[in-house]
């Protein structure tokens, strides 16, 4: 058992965080909280826990904290599997694999509005996250989160510290950001996501595992950025076209396989701008 800040105690290999003494507790998970439990158990039941989901390999869970000053004190406890099942937000339902699952405790007391906007300062984190790893569906744009994602504040409810900004304007605000984004990249690091360029290959619609030349990456990326610039306006797109095909002709010219070739240059001539 770990203690992460003041009030919150933390066994990784249980799973579980421990609350000293009364919390206060904001969730996204669809589960009732009671005044009564003693904390929050990961992925399993247990009589006193708030359970909430827990995604990927065991073990994966991973912390992050920080401190401001002395008195500013923030926590993160993180399940990430950032695998599949990621989606951009107004895209149709689909694949529901993988999942996060962020848990913030901060050292102070929060109005009930401080702990909701910290809910949006975490899911901008989230998408950080996802785009610095250039994740997202097959054949689309980068994603802006999972399909499953839950968020909890934790706030103890003795402590007479009160504090308000929880956005991107305060210190509170940069601590949960920090301490969400370490948490969510070492989660998904320890459940194995998919590197750079095994999820470049995956987002060109291509296998995973396909042989390409890591010098032929910086590139493979290039056309990724130019057609979701097309899809999203930002290139018009005979302009945008014409761009994706003078990288493209690098790329053949550095003697890709013909499978790789032929995904690509389909690419190209479909002109694909959903």
């Amino acid at each position: 058992m770990t203690e992460l800040i003041p009030g919150f105690d933390f066994d990784k290999e249980g799973g579980q965080i421990t609350f000293s003494g009364r919390t206060d507790v904001l969730s996204t998970y669809g589960v009732a909280y009671s005044e009564g439990f003693r904390g929050i158990s990961f992925g399993h039941s247990a009589e006193g826990y708030l359970r909430i989901p827990e995604y990927g390999k065991e073990g994966s869970l991973s912390s992050s904290v920080l401190e401001y000053g002395g008195t500013t004190r923030v926590a993160a406890v993180a399940s990430a599997d950032l695998g599949s099942g990621l989606m951009r937000a107004g895209e149709g339902p689909e694949g529901r694999d993988g999942g996060v699952t962020v848990v913030i405790m901060i050292d102070a007391q929060l109005p009930q509005h401080s702990s909701a906007r910290a809910m949006v300062t975490v899911t901008e984190a989230v998408t950080r996250v996802i785009r610095e790893l250039n994740l997202g569906g097959k054949g689309r744009s980068t994603a802006t989160g999972s399909a499953l994602q839950d968020i909890i504040i934790a706030t103890p409810h003795s402590n007479r510290l009160l504090l308000t900004g929880t956005g991107k304007h305060s210190k509170l605000g940069e601590l949960i950001g920090r301490t969400a984004i370490g948490s969510i990249t070492e989660s998904a690091r320890l459940n194995g996501h998919p590197d750079g360029m095994g999820s470049t290959l995956f987002r060109l619609g291509l296998s995973e595992d396909t042989e390409v030349d890591a010098a032929c990456y910086p590139y493979l990326m290039a056309l990724l950025q130019i057609r979701d610039e097309i899809r999203w306006g930002l290139l018009p797109e005979g302009e945008g076209n014409n761009a994706y095909d003078a990288v493209l002709s690098i790329i053949l010219d550095m003697g890709v396989p013909d499978t790789v070739a032929n995904i690509l240059s389909d690419i190209s001539k479909r002109r694909d701008t959903q």
